[in-house]
């Protein structure tokens, strides 16, 4: 995913009796500032008003409603997905709004705490103001920017939603599609089957490339006995469950036309059962940008056809561009520590927090699941430090994030121990200051998605601009609330 393209303008008092060539060069000083702060976050920053104003005398700012207009053609003609407006001066309300509705992105209206001027907050359409604070721009400038992107990208759903009759899995896609992500794709896992089938009965190379990339790169792969009496990974196992990755990298290539950033795969029971084999290598290596074939695309991955902790995983990977998004049950709630593990597989990129191959891949341990048909786990062990984890939740129709950020310790033998149902899978161990006998009494469902650091800024911005409100999971107070709140829903 591309850098955050950010627009800047600043507009001044249009009235030919109020010019002051000091505050001018004010405006010139404080606008160059916000925007070589953008630049040094790796934003594109596309500066319309510099282009109009090289070598100016007089004016700096904009003050007419032609070179408004001539901004808000520049900044769409360069794909903007967020704008910041210096009003670093009072000027007439007839000049910000025709910019912010011509340009039709998320808008902060940014003034200095600069008590020598008059700096006058605008009105806008759904618009933001901050004053002075430059790390609050830089998070606003992320959401914002991720929320518009998203409202031009597509989901795939495989196999639809929901799996295994959890009513929790169903959910609203027209109302979803009007909040945040511009369209929402199903069809059939018969898509992935056909593809997996034809590759193992044609032999095709890719798969052993790719088997062979799990091994070069360390790998840890524990094939069961065949004379056992439960026979989960074979050699043969674990090449229909790379072909049937290689077959889900293939699908997506056969869709140009859409922008797709993420998928879930239902796989219980079709694939599970009936197809015989879990499909646990799509969340744990569509999320990751590199393969046996080269550098790929990261498309953000969630199991049994989840929705919502879908497009929470792709608002925080746009938010956090370099990093996949995590994905897991939340698996065990004790008085020290929660974990969230998924059933097979999350993003290999948490065995090691990188994106390297060679340093990932010798903690992931591949070996036979504990239930279904056949297949192996994909299993790590997290990394201590800080993360976000959140998902999106649905109450009588309405939406709300929940979100918070959650310290991770390392995952010991006693750890593990504890996990005898799955203890094949990955996992992180998590802490919030909030209990979890009174986390477990709010959450939304049973999946988390995550990313590392504290993105709880960014993603609270994006979900203002998409309506949706945010419940922070680390404040017990704000826990307490919602939970009296929706009770009364």
């Amino acid at each position: 995913m591309s850098q955050p393209i950010i627009g800047i303008v600043s507009v001044t008092d249009p009235r030919p009796t109020a010019l002051a060539r000091e505050r001018e060069e004010y405006y010139e000083a404080q606008h160059n500032a916000l925007k070589a702060r953008l630049e040094a976050e790796g934003m594109k920053v596309i500066d319309p008003g510099a282009e109009m104003r090289p070598g100016w005398t007089d004016i700096f700012g904009m003050r007419t409603l032609g070179e408004i207009r001539h901004c808000a053609s520049r900044l769409k003609a360069e794909g903007a997905e967020a704008l910041f407006v210096g009003v670093w001066h009072w000027t007439e309300p007839g000049l910000t709004t025709p910019l912010v509705l011509e340009t039709g992105v998320p808008t902060c209206l940014f003034i200095e705490r600069n008590t020598g001027w008059a700096g006058y907050c605008e009105v806008a359409l759904r618009h933001e103001r901050i004053r002075g604070d430059y790390d609050e721009a830089v998070a606003w400038a992320r959401g914002a920017s991720a929320y518009s992107r998203l409202r031009k990208q597509q989901v795939m759903l495989w196999g639809a939603s929901y799996s295994l009759t959890m009513e929790h899995l169903r959910d609203d896609p027209p109302h979803l599609k009007c909040l945040v992500i511009g369209d929402i794709l199903e069809e059939g896992q018969y898509y992935l089957i056909k593809r997996a089938e034809r590759m193992l009965a044609q032999s095709d190379p890719r798969i052993d490339r790719f088997v062979a990339w799990l091994k070069d790169n360390g790998c840890r792969i524990a094939f069961d006995d065949p004379a056992g009496e439960r026979v989960m990974l074979t050699p043969d196992i674990l090449r229909r469950q790379a072909a049937l990755y290689l077959a889900a990298r293939q699908r997506l290539a056969e869709l140009p036309d859409y922008d797709i950033i993420g998928v879930s795969i239902k796989c219980q029971n079709e694939l599970s059962e009936d197809w015989g084999c879990t499909g646990c290598f799509l969340p744990a290596f569509l999320p990751f940008p590199e393969d046996s074939e080269g550098p790929q695309r990261v498309i953000s991955t969630t199991c049994e056809g989840d929705l919502k902790t879908l497009l929470t995983a792709c608002l925080f990977n746009a938010v956090r561009p370099g990093v996949p998004s995590l994905f897991g049950d939340f698996k065990h709630a004790g008085d020290e520590y929660f974990l969230i593990s998924n059933c097979g597989a999350a993003s290999i990129y948490y065995a090691g927090n990188s994106t390297d191959p060679a340093r990932v891949l010798p903690n992931v341990r591949i070996e036979g699941q504990c239930h279904c048909a056949s297949g192996g786990a994909v299993g790590w062990d997290g990394v201590p430090g800080a993360y976000t984890v959140g998902r999106l939740v649905r109450i009588k129709g309405d939406y709300f994030m929940q979100l918070g950020v959650a310290d991770a310790r390392e995952v010991t033998d006693e750890v593990k121990a504890n996990a005898i149902f799955g203890n094949m899978w990955p996992h992180h161990a998590l802490s919030m200051e909030t209990p979890s006998d009174r986390l477990v009494k709010v959450l939304g469902g049973n999946h988390f998605a995550g990313t590392v650091g504290d993105v709880t800024a960014e993603v609270a911005f994006a979900c203002r601009q998409a309506g949706i409100p945010v419940v922070r999971l680390d404040n017990p107070a704000e826990v307490d609330a919602f939970y009296e709140r929706i009770a009364l829903m």
